[in-house]
């Protein structure tokens, strides 16, 4: 049982039996937190005096908890561009999210299988899988192996099926399209995304146009100059009109030595020629 103040130190500890006589504690805030094998780790909050004699109440979670779902949001930072999703963006699809932890890229879901596969029965929305569903061994049963995500029409990368955990998201353009993103997290690309049990991957508390969204936002721009997409084919266009000004100067140029060409020349001839001849 810890006070609830930062760094309070502890007051009590034990199991069920050193706990069952009761404790005589000063007045105070307290914090009592309770592990028992097959539970998630929880605790309850109480004040001294207590209200009355009813025993302080800790709820705990058995195992095995509930799996998460990660989702990441993909938008075109355009409309205007300034590192915040308006209700003006557009979803971006097609790019590909990365999820990791301290250990590295994370490659497999709770059930040791590849993210985003899909299991038969899955509601594809909440991702939860009947019971009747699970095989013998209380497992899902694969429906379609996975292996990459990828946002979808609404811009939602979505990683179902996985553990508690703090992970960190990012997402990468499609092969040959070139994107800069301009939402960061502390001026870093990846976004910190803490997940406990049952989490649906939305924000409890942000919405866009009244709609719910991920916490992880990764807003990109199109890679312009002067308003004209970056890429091979413009850069030779531009090239190439450059140089077709280039050889008509030089024709211009040319044209006109001629014609000082041939003004020199009658000026000779002329200075040449005696005007008294007949």
């Amino acid at each position: 049982i810890n006070a609830a103040a930062d760094a309070s130190p502890i007051v009590a500890q034990g199991d069920q039996d050193t706990l069952s006589g009761g404790l005589t504690l000063p007045k105070g805030d307290y914090l009592i937190s309770v592990l028992a094998d097959g539970y998630k780790i929880d605790g309850a909050h109480f004040s001294i005096p207590l209200p009355d004699t009813t025993p302080v109440l800790v709820e705990v979670q058995p195992t095995p908890l509930p799996d998460s779902t990660v989702k990441g949001q993909v938008f075109a930072d355009m409309a205007p561009t300034n590192g915040a999703y308006d209700n003006s963006d557009q979803p971006l699809a097609g790019f590909q999210g990365h999820l990791f932890d301290l250990l590295g890229e994370v490659t497999t879901d709770v059930y040791g299988n590849p993210l985003c596969t899909t299991y038969v029965g899955e509601d594809p929305v909440t991702h939860e899988i009947p019971l009747a569903q699970l095989d013998g061994d209380m497992l899902p049963v694969i429906d379609q192996v996975g292996g990459k995500c990828f946002s979808d029409a609404d811009g939602i990368v979505t990683y179902p099926h996985m553990g508690t955990n703090r992970y960190t998201q990012s997402v990468t353009p499609p092969d040959g399209e070139q994107w800069i993103q301009t939402t960061t997290l502390e001026g870093n690309h990846d976004w910190d995304t803490w997940v406990m049990e049952g989490s649906t991957g939305f924000d409890t508390e942000f919405a866009v146009a009244g709609e719910a969204v991920p916490t992880p936002l990764f807003g990109f721009a199109k890679a312009l100059k002067n308003g004209q997409p970056l890429g091979g084919n413009a850069v030779a266009g531009s090239i190439s009109r450059a140089a077709g000004k280039a050889r008509a100067s030089a024709v211009r140029s040319a044209s006109r030595a001629s014609r000082s060409a041939a003004a020199f020349s009658r000026l000779t001839r002329s200075q040449d020629e005696d005007p008294f001849s007949p």
